[in-house]
């Protein structure tokens, strides 16, 4: 999938939220954004849209 709108949503473990489109990357065949936190609990919401269908997926972790 080379044509999709992605954003990406992570909010840091002081609760800061960054929101950043991502790139598509040809030669790594993927989407990407930097990000900085900290250490702690972070998670991340990501809305997405293909064509007319749009979904989110998300996931928490913990950076050490």
């Amino acid at each position: 999938m080379t044509d999709a709108q992605i954003s990406m949503k992570v909010v840091d473990p002081k609760g800061k939220d960054q929101i950043k489109t991502l790139k598509y990357e040809g030669e790594m065949k993927s989407y990407d954004a930097y990000f900085t936190s900290g250490e702690g609990k972070v998670s991340d919401h990501d809305p997405c849209k293909v064509g007319e269908k749009k979904t989110t997926a998300g996931i928490y972790y913990e950076i050490k």
